[in-house]
C-alpha cells in the first residue's frame, strides 16, 4: 500500500493576509510531521502588488525590488527554520502563479500544497476565476485551501464526506494520516442521491460501516451518518458547520453531485472551496487504488 505522507510542503507566499495565514497552518503542520517547507513567490509577468511593500513595481525592470523581496523571504525562511527544526527553502520564479506552483511542486516532490484563497461569488463560480482555484482543481498532490477567517491552526475534528464511488474511499487514508497526528476525531458523512433505490441505500450503508470499522481499527475516534441529498455540496457545507468541524476533506471529481467536470470545472469542489468556513483539503483521485489498503474494505 502506498501511504499518503507529508514530508515536503509547498506554500505560495505573496505576503497577503491569506497567504501568511496559510503559512501559519503549514508551519504548524510541518512541526507535527517534521516536514520540510518550500516558500514560493511568483513574479507575475504583468504589474502586480505585494502588500509587504505597498507599491506596484514591474518585476522585469526592478532588480532592487527583487533583491529586497528575496532578502525578506530568506529572513522568513531563517525564522521558520528555527521554529520548526526542518529545512525551509525559498524559490522565486517568473511566470504565472498556477503554472509555477505545478512546476515547483514536481521539482521538490511536494506531498502537499497549502495556499490562501478568497471565496468567489456570482458568475465567478462558473468559470476559471483565479490562479488559486486553478491550483486547487489541477494539482496532482493534495491542496489545503485556507481563507482569511481560518485562524484556528489545529484540526480537532475532520469532516469526511464520502459517496458511492470507488475513488471516494481514497481520501479515507488521507483523513487517517491527518487524524493520527492531530489527534482528531472524524465525522464520516455518507452522501447518497435522493433518487437512489432502497436496495442501493442498504448496500451503501454497509460500505459506510466498513469505513467506520477501518478507522476505528486504526484507533481513530469516529462518528457517522448517512444523508440523502439532491445537492452534495450544500449538504457537505451544512453538515460540516453542524458538526463544528475544523477541516473538510473532499475528492475532486468524485463527490460531485453530477460528476460534471469540463471547462466549468468540478462544481462540487468549486462550491466547497469557495464557501467553506473552514480549511478544505482537496484530493485528486488516482487511476488505481494503490493508495488504499488491500484489506481495508471491499468497495466496487
Amino acid at each position: 500500500m502506498k501511504q499518503f505522507e507529508i514530508k515536503n510542503i509547498l506554500i505560495p507566499v505573496d505576503f497577503s493576509a491569506t497567504s501568511m495565514l496559510a503559512l501559519d497552518h503549514a508551519t504548524f503542520m510541518a512541526k507535527l510531521y517534521k516536514a520540510n517547507i518550500t516558500l514560493l513567490h511568483v513574479l507575475e509577468t504583468y504589474t502586480y502588488k505585494v502588500e509587504l511593500y505597498n507599491f506596484q513595481p514591474y518585476a522585469s525592470d526592478s532588480e532592487k525590488f527583487v533583491d529586497s523581496l528575496k532578502e525578506k523571504l530568506n529572513e522568513l525562511a531563517e525564522k521558520l527554520t528555527s521554529e520548526i527544526g526542518s529545512r525551509v527553502n525559498v524559490v522565486v520564479k517568473n511566470g504565472k502563479m498556477a503554472s509555477s506552483v505545478f512546476e515547483v511542486s514536481n521539482e521538490i516532490k511536494a506531498d502537499l500544497v497549502v495556499l490562501g484563497t478568497h471565496g468567489a461569488k456570482g458568475i465567478e463560480e462558473f468559470f476559471i476565476g483565479s490562479n488559486a482555484f486553478r491550483v486547487v482543481t489541477e494539482s496532482l498532490v493534495p491542496v489545503i485551501s485556507v481563507q482569511s477567517h481560518n485562524k484556528k491552526l489545529g484540526y480537532d475534528k475532520l469532516f469526511l464526506p464520502i459517496d458511492d464511488s470507488v475513488s471516494s474511499r481514497q481520501k479515507i487514508n488521507h483523513a487517517l494520516i491527518i487524524a493520527k497526528k492531530y489527534n482528531s476525531k472524524i465525522h464520516l458523512c455518507g452522501l447518497i442521491s435522493d433518487d437512489t433505490d432502497e436496495g442501493q441505500q442498504k448496500v451503501f450503508a454497509v460500505k459506510v460501516k466498513q469505513a467506520v470499522d477501518f478507522l476505528t481499527k486504526n484507533e481513530v475516534a469516529v462518528t457517522s451518518e448517512i444523508k440523502v441529498s439532491d445537492n452534495f455540496a450544500k449538504t457537505t457545507l451544512k453538515e460540516a458547520k453542524a458538526q463544528n468541524a475544523d477541516m473538510t476533506l473532499i475528492m475532486k471529481g468524485s463527490d460531485a453531485e453530477d460528476n460534471f467536470t469540463s471547462i466549468f470545472l468540478d462544481r462540487y469542489a468549486q462550491q466547497i472551496v469557495n464557501h467553506s468556513k473552514i480549511p478544505v483539503m482537496s484530493i485528486t483521485p488516482t487511476d488505481s487504488l494503490e493508495n488504499v489498503s488491500d484489506n481495508m474494505f471491499n468497495w466496487g
